[in-house]
């Protein structure tokens, strides 16, 4: 099976940081979903692992059975930047973490 990064947020360090990573790429897999519509039979647009020897990380990337589906990539691609440059990551990491603390509070 095949697999194509489309982008990786550019906040949150692994492992501390996990919830608020794999939140952001599940909100720009939504957004891109959104503008690009459902990926081509054969393809699905999700969160991967990729193994390192400082830890593991993930990106946002499109599997595919067959031959890659390279126009539905390369707008993926395109749409993750524009969501990437339009959200403040910093702004919304620091309220997920305050809504992560007053749900343990509580």
């Amino acid at each position: 099976m095949a697999w194509e990064s489309v982008g990786q947020i550019s906040t949150g360090q692994m492992p501390n940081d996990r919830a608020w990573i794999l939140f952001g790429y599940e909100t720009a897999k939504r957004y891109i979903e959104l503008v690009c519509g459902a990926a081509p039979l054969g393809s699905k647009l999700d969160i991967m692992w990729h193994e390192h020897e400082l830890g593991d990380y993930p990106s946002l990337g499109v599997w595919s059975d067959y031959e890659p589906p390279w126009d539905y990539i390369n707008a993926c691609e395109r749409a993750f930047e524009v969501f990437d440059e339009a959200v403040s990551w910093y702004d919304l990491k620091e309220h997920f973490e305050r809504q992560q603390e007053d749900s343990e509070e509580d």
